[in-house]
């Protein structure tokens, strides 16, 4: 994959979310509207918030997150969909 995030954008792969998890938690928000997992393809090296501090994002390439589907911008490149979001929009980090 050639896609790179900058600033404080995280790339990541949507997909169908897990019910369960490797564990056997529960994840009981999962299968409900609005809320999508996806694989951390690439992370930028953060952004600067409203008060100047330097913040890094806390996911890595290969997280599982979990973040609502109205999140970030969808796109398209080389006929896959990604999507890229900012740090603030990830609800749970799964692995």
């Amino acid at each position: 994959m050639n896609l790179k995030a900058i600033g404080g954008k995280i790339i990541i792969k949507p997909q169908e979310a897990e019910t369960e998890t490797a564990g056997g938690l529960i994840i009981a928000n999962a299968n409900n509207e609005g809320v999508i997992q996806g694989e951390v393809l690439s992370v930028g090296p953060g952004e600067y918030d409203n008060k100047g501090k330097f913040v890094e994002p806390e996911v890595s390439p290969g997280n599982i997150i979990l973040l609502h589907t109205m999140a970030g911008e969808q796109f398209e490149y080389e006929k896959e969909t990604y999507q890229t979001i900012s740090n603030h929009e990830i609800i749970a980090v799964l692995s």
